[in-house]
C-alpha cells in the first residue's frame, strides 16, 4: 500500500498522534463529580471529549495529506449489508472472547476485582443515565474504529510491509489504552483488536467492526450488569 506522503511525513504523523494521544489520555479529570450520582455523567463527558479530540486530530492529518477516506475503510458503501453482518458475527465474536477469557484464567491469569478497575465504579447506575450511556458507547465504538482500525491501521500499512505487523502494532496500541483492566484485559483487548483488523481488511469497511465494538461494550457495560447479580 502506498501513500502520497514521504516516509518521513508518515512517521511524523504517526509520532504526533501517539504523543497527543498519550497526553490526552493522561490528562487529569477536568470535571470533579459533586456526588456519586453524577459520577458516570462526568466520566462520559470527559472520555467522550478525549475521544473527539483524538478524532479531530486524525481528521486534520487526513485533510493535510489528501489521502482517500475509502482506503481507510471510511465509507458507507452497502452500509446496511455491513451493519447486518456485524450483528450476525457478534455472537461468534463474543463466544470466542468468552472462551479466550476462560483459557487465560485456566493458565493462571486473574480477572481484577471490581474495586480494582476504576471504571467499574463509574458504570451508569441510574435509569436517567441509560440514554447517555448508549450515546457514549456508540461514540466510543465509532471513534475508536475510525482511529485504530481506520487511520492507524492504514498508516502502519503504508509504512510496513505485509499485513500482520500493522495488525499487531495497531492492536497492541489499542490494548495499551485498556491497561486499567489488568493483564488479562490487555490480552483480551489485543485479541479484539486483531479480530476487528482482520474484519476491516476483509470487508474494506469499518461499519461491521463498529457494530461489533458497540455490541461488545453494550453487553459488558449495560446488559450483563442488569442480568447478573
Amino acid at each position: 500500500m502506498t501513500s502520497p506522503l514521504s516516509r518521513w511525513q508518515q512517521l511524523l504523523q504517526l509520532l504526533l498522534l501517539l504523543l497527543v494521544g498519550v497526553a490526552i489520555m493522561v490528562l487529569p479529570p477536568w470535571i470533579e463529580p459533586a456526588s456519586t450520582s453524577v459520577a458516570f455523567r462526568c466520566f462520559a463527558l470527559q472520555q467522550g471529549g478525549r475521544h473527539l479530540l483524538l478524532l479531530l486530530l486524525v481528521l486534520l492529518l487526513m485533510r493535510t495529506s489528501g489521502e482517500p477516506l475509502a482506503a481507510m475503510g471510511w465509507q458507507t458503501l452497502q452500509w446496511r449489508q455491513e451493519l447486518r453482518l456485524g450483528v450476525l458475527l457478534f455472537p461468534a465474536f463474543y463466544l470466542a472472547l468468552a472462551l479466550l477469557l476462560l483459557l487465560l484464567q485456566l493458565i493462571g491469569m486473574e480477572v481484577p476485582a471490581a474495586g480494582e478497575v476504576p471504571t467499574v465504579q463509574l458504570l451508569p447506575n441510574q435509569r436517567s443515565d441509560q440514554l447517555l450511556a448508549l450515546l457514549f458507547l456508540l461514540l466510543v465504538a465509532v471513534t475508536e474504529e475510525l482511529i485504530f482500525r481506520g487511520w492507524l491501521l492504514y498508516r502502519l500499512r503504508t509504512l510496513l510491509a505485509g499485513e500482520w505487523w500493522p495488525i499487531m502494532l495497531s492492536s497492541l496500541l489499542f490494548a495499551a489504552g485498556h491497561s486499567y483492566q489488568g493483564s488479562i484485559g490487555v490480552v483480551t483487548t489485543a485479541v479484539i483488536g486483531i479480530m476487528l483488523c482482520r474484519l476491516v481488511l476483509w470487508r474494506r469497511s469499518l461499519v461491521a467492526a463498529m457494530v461489533i465494538h458497540f455490541l461488545q461494550n453494550f453487553t459488558t457495560v449495560l446488559l450483563l450488569p442488569r442480568l447478573l447479580p
